[in-house]
């Protein structure tokens, strides 16, 4: 019973406001992005090193 009450709370929300778990989505999906967009800047640099290391 407590469990279905926890599952219809979020379509209580007035539309004006977000429900939770799509604020964490967002959450997730900028921290996902900006972790990218830092990986694929590092990943050239870090492998033309690897390459320049292993030729020298």
């Amino acid at each position: 019973m407590q469990r279905n009450q926890e599952l219809q709370l979020p379509l209580e929300y007035p539309s004006t406001r977000l429900p939770p778990y799509l604020g964490v989505l967002i959450n997730v999906v900028i921290s996902g992005f900006i972790y990218f967009s830092s990986y694929s800047i590092c990943f050239p640099y870090s492998s033309y090193f690897f390459l320049k290391q292993l030729y020298s």
